[in-house]
């Protein structure tokens, strides 16, 4: 819980019985940046810290109890949930009208892209230790101290640094933003949908469970919006997809290619998929029946769009 908390920009999580949803605790200055001017995310040292496997084994409803769904998110589970929320971010950026025109703005987006780039290379670790167990004939083999620590190290560099960079592109993307208040969307579907529908899973590990999904979006997104504008610049996202990738992709594929590289690497880092943590079969109706309810419910509170701009 502390690791996640050290990299949110909300206080805490209530979990609200009574609407079945989780909801972000806000003292009523939060909204305004004066009352955070000087926080500073801190960690322990690395010896104080207790840390998770780099990657365990995927555990669903049909090969382990369900009690046993909910254990300690692995560090590749950290790095997916975290690269998961920065690119969307990277999207709300992307929507936009004025955050080009901040000063700060591509000092921002070169941290975003550092980050992106931290959080690919602890899953890519994830992914190389599971082709080391597989080739132990399924046998699960000791994490190499190698691997485990330099995973440790970049997690231990990434999580104040997500933090910081959220924050900062939430000025850039306006006063108006729902970033702060409210998080991005995967972490608005994990408040609206974890309680009742993903009730034994780790916050954690549904974060990390939409990384594949919401980069098949942002290539569909980034296709329409080629289609009518023709190529130009980069988009925020396609710049934080050539970091991630390395520079493996052309430009007018970045989308596309970072979509096709999360469903492997969450394979093969042991992220598992949403539909196999889910607590029964919920239909589609449910569950935008939820997501409606969580938007209403917020916007009460807050008022305007709390899924941002095109996230439809």
């Amino acid at each position: 819980g502390g690791l996640w908390a050290a990299s949110t920009n909300s206080p805490s999580l209530l979990l609200d019985t009574t609407e079945e949803m989780l909801l972000p605790h806000l003292p009523p200055s939060w909204g305004h940046s004066a009352s955070r001017k000087g926080t500073v995310v801190t960690l322990d040292p690395a010896r104080y810290l207790a840390f998770s496997p780099l990657i365990s084994a995927i555990q669903t409803q049909s090969t382990k109890d369900l009690r046993s769904i909910s254990s300690s998110p692995s560090m590749a589970h950290v790095a997916g949930a975290l690269l998961s929320v920065l690119l969307d971010t990277a999207r709300l950026l992307d929507t936009s009208n004025n955050s080009k025109e901040q000063p700060a703005y591509k000092s921002v987006i070169s941290e975003m892209k550092e980050v992106a780039s931290l959080c690919a290379s602890v899953l890519n670790l994830a992914a190389e230790l599971s082709n080391d167990n597989s080739r132990c004939n399924g046998e699960t083999a000791e994490d190499p101290p190698s691997s485990q620590d330099l995973a440790l190290q970049r997690l231990l560099e990434i999580i104040p640094r997500h933090s910081l960079v959220i924050e900062q592109s939430s000025y850039l993307i306006g006063e108006t933003s729902s970033v702060l208040i409210h998080g991005t969307l995967p972490q608005t579907l994990a408040n609206a949908l974890l309680p009742s529908h993903f009730p034994k899973c780790h916050l954690i590990t549904y974060l990390a469970c939409t990384l594949p999904g919401l980069c098949d979006v942002l290539a569909a997104s980034s296709h329409r919006k080629n289609c009518e504008k023709g190529l130009g610049n980069l988009t925020v996202v396609e710049e934080l997809a050539s970091s991630i990738l390395n520079g493996s992709s052309t430009e007018d594929n970045l989308s596309w290619e970072l979509s096709s590289w999360a469903s492997r690497i969450s394979t093969k880092a042991g992220i598992p998929t949403l539909a196999s943590l889910a607590f029964g079969a919920p239909d589609l109706k449910s569950l935008v029946g939820a997501l409606d309810s969580y938007e209403s419910f917020m916007a009460s509170f807050h008022g305007g769009d709390i899924f941002g701009g095109g996230a439809n």
